[in-house]
C-alpha cells in the first residue's frame, strides 16, 4: 500500500495495477499461497497484476485471471518481429465467432534496456509493424482490464436480440460478422 500511495502521488493518478517482482506467482519468498496474495491485492484495490512468461509461450488471449496475467511476449523476444507479424495475419472475422474472443498482443520490456541494448531502431520497427491499424485498439493495461471487464458486463435478452450496456464504457462488438458499438447505458436491438 506504501508503494501505491507513493506512485499515486508521484505520478498524480491513480495506480491500480502491478507487476510481480522477480518469479511473480512463480514462487513467493513467504509462506503465503498464490490465492492468498490475489486476496491482498483485491484488498488494496489492485486490478491487475502481470506475471514474466515462464515458458515463453506465444499467446494472443485475453487473460483468464487478472492476477496472473501473463504477457504475448517481450520486446527482447529474438522472435519478436515475427509474433507482432503472426499477431497481424490473424483473421479477425475468426476472432470474435461464438465465444467473443478477441485477441490481445501484449508486449512487455522496460525501456532502460533500449538505452543498455543501444537498439531503439527495435522499437521503432515494431510501431511502425503494429502502429496505424484502423482494426487494433492500442491501449495501457488498465485500459484493457477495464474495457473487457466492462465488454463482460453486457446484457442479453435470452434470444440474444437486444443488448444492454450498464457501464459508462462505449463498447464494440462482433455478432454474425457484423459490427455493433453500444454506448454507455443504452440498449439496441441486433
Amino acid at each position: 500500500m506504501d508503494c501505491r500511495i507513493e506512485l499515486e502521488n508521484r505520478y498524480d493518478r491513480i495506480i491500480r495495477g502491478m507487476v510481480y517482482p522477480d518469479t511473480g506467482v512463480l514462487k513467493f519468498w513467504t509462506d503465503n499461497s498464490y490465492e492468498t496474495v490475489k486476496g491482498y491485492l483485491k484488498d488494496l484495490g489492485i486490478a491487475y497484476a502481470r506475471i514474466l512468461n515462464p515458458d515463453n509461450e506465444v499467446s494472443f488471449d485475453l487473460p483468464t485471471d487478472w492476477y496472473s496475467w501473463t504477457p504475448t511476449a517481450r520486446h527482447a523476444n529474438p522472435d519478436i518481429k515475427n509474433i507482432a507479424k503472426r499477431f497481424l495475419e490473424l483473421d479477425s472475422n475468426n476472432c470474435y465467432c461464438a465465444s467473443r474472443s478477441p485477441k490481445l498482443f501484449y508486449l512487455w520490456g522496460h525501456s532502460y534496456e533500449f538505452d543498455r541494448e543501444n537498439n531503439w531502431e527495435l522499437l521503432d520497427e515494431l510501431c511502425q509493424l503494429l502502429g496505424n491499424k484502423d482494426d487494433i485498439y492500442y491501449a495501457t493495461n488498465i485500459e484493457i482490464h477495464d474495457y473487457v471487464k466492462a465488454y463482460n458486463s453486457l446484457i442479453y435478452s435470452a434470444d440474444n436480440h437486444i443488448v444492454y450496456n450498464p457501464t459508462i464504457i462505449k463498447i464494440w462488438f462482433v455478432i454474425d460478422g457484423k459490427n455493433y458499438s453500444i454506448e454507455p447505458r443504452e440498449t439496441i436491438r441486433i
